[in-house]
C-alpha cells in the first residue's frame, strides 16, 4: 500500500471518529469520490461531524467540476435527498447557490426535484427557505443580466410561483408573490 492510500484511510477513520471539515478537504484532494461518500455517510447518520462548515462549498473549492458531476450523476438522488431533504443547512451557502444556479440555468426539472425535497425537509421553516431561494435567484439574475433588475423566463417564474403557493399563508408568502408578479 502506498503512502497516499494509507493517508486516505487514516483520514476516513479520523473523519468517522472526530469529524472535521479540513480533514474532508484533504481527503477530497486525495480521493474526491471517497470524500463525497464520506460526506454522504455522515449526513445519513445525521451527525454534526463538520460543525457549521459549508461542506458543499468546501468540496466545490476542491473541484467544482467533480462535485457538479456527482450531483448530476446517476447516484446523486440519495445525496441530494440528504442535503436538501434532511439537512438543516439545505438552503444556505453553496447548497443554496447550487439550487439557484439550476433555476437561473433553466434546469427546471432538477430544480423542481430539489425544491420538493426542501419542502419535505422537517428540519426547518419552508417559508424561510423559499424566501432565501427567491432572494438568491433575484440576486443571480440581476448579476447575470447586469441591469440591476431581475428577469426570469416563463418556466422559471412558474416554478417559483408553484412552490410559493405551497407556503403557509403570511407576510413572507405575500411578499414573494408580489415580487414575482412585478417581473
Amino acid at each position: 500500500m502506498v503512502q497516499k492510500e494509507i493517508r486516505k484511510y487514516d483520514l476516513i477513520v479520523e473523519i468517522g471518529t472526530n469529524g472535521g471539515a479540513e480533514r474532508l478537504r484533504e481527503l477530497a484532494g486525495i480521493d474526491f469520490a471517497a470524500a463525497v461518500d464520506m460526506w454522504e455517510y455522515m449526513l445519513s447518520k445525521d451527525t454534526q461531524a463538520f460543525g457549521d462548515a459549508d461542506v458543499f462549498a468546501l468540496l466545490e473549492d476542491v473541484s467544482a467540476k467533480n462535485l457538479r458531476g456527482f450531483l448530476s450523476g446517476a447516484t446523486a438522488a440519495q445525496l441530494l435527498k440528504l442535503i436538501y431533504g434532511g439537512s438543516r443547512s439545505s438552503c444556505t451557502g453553496a447548497n443554496l447557490r447550487y439550487l439557484c444556479d439550476l433555476i437561473i440555468g433553466s434546469k427546471i426539472d432538477s430544480a423542481e426535484e430539489i425544491l420538493r425535497l426542501v419542502r419535505s425537509n422537517p428540519t426547518g421553516d419552508f417559508n424561510e427557505r423559499m424566501n432565501a431561494v427567491v432572494d438568491k435567484v433575484f440576486e443571480l439574475s440581476m448579476a447575470k443580466n447586469g441591469t440591476g433588475r431581475a428577469t426570469l423566463n416563463h418556466k422559471q417564474t412558474i416554478l417559483l410561483f408553484d412552490f410559493i403557493s405551497k407556503m403557509k399563508s403570511g407576510a413572507v408568502k405575500n411578499l414573494l408573490t408580489q415580487r414575482l408578479k412585478e417581473l
